[in-house]
């Protein structure tokens, strides 16, 4: 069982921050004085910084778990992952450093730490995993980022779940601060160790500091096929203050269409492939 850890591992970490699926399109913004938020764009900032943050995490501590021992590499010239293992390794510390400062994808610049701690329980043929992460003086581009989030992992032959549990904060040179509170739930269900579908939930809200609220809640679990780029099916709510939008990924079909219901009750089928990126995840 053992050799079934690694290849979750960037799917765990993957968990912590899936909250992207957002509803902050300003022309959806007519529901009165009180519905339109005007920090829509910081919004998107925050998908930026996560995502960024999810990839990096998910490539560090995959390329830190195959080693033993201590392990350190430099990343692109900038960065730097040092991980070491307990002697038995049931767990052990990962660490990103990007030092003062650090240009990664897509010209983010990034400064501080992630870091990152976890821990095996072997039981049997099952497995639990814990997984703690905090940022340390983190900043992306011109936000201070700081939270932790927690994730405990139950792997048997049946399959995997992932609870998650993130408090994440953000916060901008005039004042404006915001936080995101998380809670997501993932099912993996495997035949012969092979990986065929999963089931996401996730549900949060970020709140800002001036009142604006965006909330994100999974009224159908999604399901993910390993054959399919997008959800074949699963219901998305998102809110942005008294503005709801509905995501419905269809009723099984591996396609890239989801049908999208406004505040208002109209319906529009999207193509995820040539959709805005506020639309995919």
């Amino acid at each position: 069982m053992k050799n079934k850890i690694i290849p979750f591992v960037s799917l765990i970490i993957a968990t912590a921050f899936l909250f992207s699926c957002s509803s902050d399109d300003d022309g959806d913004n007519d529901g009165g004085i009180n519905a339109e938020a005007s920090t829509s764009k910081q919004y998107k900032s925050l998908e930026a910084a996560t995502d960024q943050i999810n990839d990096l995490t998910s490539g560090a501590i995959n390329t830190g778990m195959r080693s033993s021992g201590k392990f350190s590499q430099k990343m692109s010239d900038c960065y730097t992952i040092n991980q070491e293992l307990n002697e038995d390794q049931t767990g052990g510390t990962v660490t990103i450093d990007f030092g003062d400062g650090c240009e990664v994808e897509e010209g983010d610049v990034i400064s501080g730490k992630i870091l990152m701690s976890f821990s095996f329980d072997f039981n049997g043929e099952n497995i639990s995993i814990t997984s703690d992460q905090t940022m340390e003086n983190l900043v992306f581009n011109d936000m201070t980022v700081n939270g932790t989030t927690k994730l405990i992992i139950s792997i048997t032959e049946q399959g995997e779940i992932i609870n998650t549990t993130s408090n994440i904060g953000f916060a901008w040179a005039d004042g404006l601060t915001a936080t995101i509170e998380e809670t997501g739930k993932n099912e993996f269900f495997t035949n012969n160790d092979t990986f065929e579908f999963y089931s996401l939930s996730t549900n949060g809200s970020a709140k800002f500091s001036n009142g604006d609220l965006f909330s994100f809640t999974t009224t159908t679990p999604l399901r993910i096929e390993d054959n399919c780029e997008y959800p074949v099916s699963g219901i998305i709510k998102n809110t942005e203050n008294t503005v709801t939008k509905t995501l419905d990924f269809g009723n099984g079909e591996c396609d890239s269409i989801v049908t999208v219901t406004d505040a208002e009750g109209n319906t529009t089928n999207v193509n995820l492939e040539t959709a805005d990126d506020d639309l995919i995840f």
